[in-house]
C-alpha cells in the first residue's frame, strides 16, 4: 500500500514539473517573440530608410529580417499551440458523443506528440548538416536559423503533453 502512495507522489511531482516546465517555456516564448517582432519592425524601418532616404542599404539587415521571421513563425506556432489558438474545423466531431469526441481528442494529440517527435530529430540532423554553411552577408552559420525547428518541436512536446495530462485528468473535453 505504501508503495502505491509513493508511486502516486512520484507520478504527481512530476506532473507538476511538467506543468512548472510549460508555463516557463511559455513565458519565454512570449518574451522571445515581443523582442524578435519588435526587432522586425525596427529592422524593416531602417531598411526603408537606409534605402530610399539615404540611398545605401545596409547588407545584413533582409538576411536578419529573413531569419527573424522564421523563428517568429515556428516559435509563434508552438505558442498558439500552447494557448489553444490554431484553428480547428469542428464541423464532424460536433456533431459526436462527448466520448467519442474524447477519443478523437486523444488519437489527435498521439499523432501531433509523434510529429514533434520527428520536428526535434530530424530538426536537429538538418541543423547538424548546415552547422558548416555560413550565411550569405552575416557572419554565422545556417545552424541557428535552422535550430528552430527542433526547438519549436520540444516546445510544442512539452505542451502537447501538459495538455493531454490536463484533458485526461479532466476527464475528455
Amino acid at each position: 500500500m505504501t508503495e502505491d502512495v509513493l508511486l502516486l507522489n512520484e507520478i504527481k511531482n512530476k506532473i507538476s514539473l511538467l506543468e512548472r516546465l510549460n508555463s516557463i517555456i511559455i513565458r519565454f516564448e512570449k518574451t522571445v517573440l515581443m523582442f524578435l517582432i519588435l526587432e522586425m519592425v525596427v529592422l524593416a524601418a531602417l531598411q526603408i530608410l537606409s534605402r530610399f532616404v539615404i540611398k545605401k542599404p545596409i547588407s545584413w539587415s533582409e538576411e536578419l529580417l529573413t531569419y527573424s521571421f522564421i523563428w517568429v513563425s515556428f516559435l509563434g506556432a508552438a505558442f498558439a499551440l500552447a494557448k489553444n489558438k490554431h484553428f480547428e474545423v469542428d464541423l464532424f466531431t460536433s456533431k459526436l458523443s462527448p466520448n467519442i469526441r474524447g477519443i478523437i481528442f486523444i488519437f489527435i494529440k498521439i499523432l501531433m506528440i509523434i510529429f514533434t517527435i520527428l520536428m526535434m530529430k530530424d530538426g536537429y540532423e538538418f541543423a547538424s548538416i548546415n552547422r558548416f554553411q555560413t550565411m550569405s552577408v552575416m557572419p554565422f552559420t545556417m545552424f541557428w536559423p535552422c535550430m528552430v525547428v527542433p526547438l519549436s518541436g520540444f516546445f510544442m512536446f512539452i505542451h502537447l503533453l501538459t495538455d493531454l495530462h490536463s484533458n485526461i485528468k479532466q476527464g475528455g473535453e
